[in-house]
């Protein structure tokens, strides 16, 4: 599961980053993190 929430949030990152290149690095990939996991638990 945790590979799973992993892989979906470095997708998401990716596309945050090329969406909005200017946040922070941090803030894209917390931000991933969090979508992806509540995306996991649905």
């Amino acid at each position: 599961m945790v590979g799973a929430v992993r892989r979906l949030a470095a997708e998401m990152e990716r596309g945050l980053r090329e969406a909005h290149p200017t946040p922070r690095k941090m803030v894209a990939t917390k931000l991933a993190l969090a979508v992806g996991a509540m995306i996991e638990e649905q």
